[in-house]
């Protein structure tokens, strides 16, 4: 019953939230959700996992164009307008070749299995030779970290990883 009590709280907590944003609760700030569920009394269930193991390396593009000179923070702000708690990717690597850490290595990355970590490589077709240095030294780091036998998944149009 006391569940049921704070289940009601919550919603309609979030139901007035609602109506002062026209954007609706999916672009609802991460904070306003915590305020709002601390106040009804809920507990918020944790939802970044550990990893369990890594034998995977899954590298990925931020789908953004070529000469658009995207920085990490504004990955991460933008992955929080998204309703996640942070960066989605473990690494990023900006068009200057810098390798940004992200997410934490022993947390599970977003929409991938708990063995595997991911990189993004900021643009959408054509890396420059400061990013494909960088992902194969970041590439070969993890190598040596986690092990030679990790399997690469290249969701890019680089060519031998």
């Amino acid at each position: 019953k006391n569940l049921v009590g704070k289940s009601k709280i919550l919603l309609e907590s979030v139901k007035q939230v609602k109506q002062l944003m026209p954007c609706g609760v999916r672009n609802m700030d991460i904070n306003m959700i915590n305020k709002i569920s601390l106040q009804s009394g809920l507990k918020r269930k944790k939802s970044l996992r550990k990893r369990s193991s890594t034998k995977f390396i899954k590298v990925i593009c931020s789908d953004t164009p070529d000469h658009l000179d995207v920085k990490a923070n504004q990955v991460e702000r933008q992955d929080r307008h998204n309703g996640l708690l942070g960066f989605k990717d473990h690494f990023i690597i900006t068009l200057d070749g810098k390798v940004h850490k992200g997410r934490d290595q022993n947390v599970q990355g977003f929409k991938v299995n708990s063995q595997t970590l991911t990189i993004q490589m900021i643009g959408r077709k054509y890396f420059n030779e400061h990013q494909k240095v960088a992902i194969k030294k970041l590439i070969e780091t993890l190598k040596e970290q986690y092990g030679s036998d990790l399997e690469i998944i290249n969701t890019t149009t680089i060519e031998k990883l």
